[in-house]
């Protein structure tokens, strides 16, 4: 396969206020060096922040709200309902194993998305006494995006432990075999980390989720019993700061 030169760019990933800069070459051609781009439907950002995909992510969803409320205005509750689920809510959550947010304001960004949606799905736009959205989310059975990205995240991890998808955890990770006051038999090491940018990537904040869960569902001899198990159960892991 040949590249392109012109419609390829480079990524300097750094935390450092002032990386050293390599220039790299493609058939000629002095690739362009660009703080940040799209990648599978993912934006990366050169510090590794995933501000500005969250950003373009809740955009969007916004955006195909609106054209739900647009066209589906006189639609009864549980058309609208299932538009939303079918139609932006994959929006929200594509990829979310890898960009899961941490913080509440990134949280919240997201969040706020599925309360509009809320609003439309029940038609109830004037309501604004404390809780009324919230009790609009549980008349929709509608779990908060976090909760859901969380079990995203341990259904990935199952993924990866039954050797369902093509990573090879083995050199990342270190199985638990035998049981102590503070250790349960095939549990998951933690991972030490110093940074937030790794402490709460995939591996280090899914092995926190994962060693949660009860043996006896991480068990489960297929995915659609691993994930039909799961709702029913807390998912601890979801960690948020300021």
């Amino acid at each position: 396969m040949m590249f392109h030169p012109e419609k390829c760019t480079t990524i300097n990933i750094t935390k450092k206020r002032s990386p050293i800069h390599t220039g790299y070459r493609i058939h000629g051609h002095t690739l362009e060096s660009v703080p940040g781009g799209k990648y599978l439907g993912v934006y990366i950002s050169k510090d590794l922040s995933w501000n500005s995909h969250l950003q373009q992510t809740a955009a969007k969803a916004t955006r195909s709200v609106g054209f739900l409320r647009r066209n589906l205005r006189g639609c009864p509750s549980d058309v609208k309902a299932q538009a939303y689920t079918k139609l932006v809510r994959p929006v929200l959550e594509y990829a979310s194993s890898v960009w899961d947010p941490y913080t509440i304001q990134q949280i919240d960004t997201l969040e706020q998305v599925q309360r509009q949606a809320a609003r439309f799905a029940t038609g109830d736009y004037t309501s604004r006494e404390p809780g009324c959205v919230t009790s609009m989310l549980q008349h929709l059975a509608w779990d908060t995006l976090e909760e859901r990205r969380a079990r995203n995240r341990a259904v990935m991890f199952y993924k990866i432990m039954n050797n369902l998808v093509e990573i090879p955890l083995h050199h990342y990770i270190h199985v638990s075999n035998t049981r102590t006051r503070s250790a349960v038999a095939n549990n998951i090491r933690y991972i030490s980390t110093r940074v937030d940018v790794y402490k709460y990537s995939f591996l280090p904040r899914t092995i926190i989720t994962w060693n949660s869960i009860p043996p006896d569902i991480r068990n489960q001899p297929s995915i659609d019993s691993f994930r039909h198990a799961l709702p029913t159960i807390s998912m601890p892991g979801l960690i948020s700061t300021m």
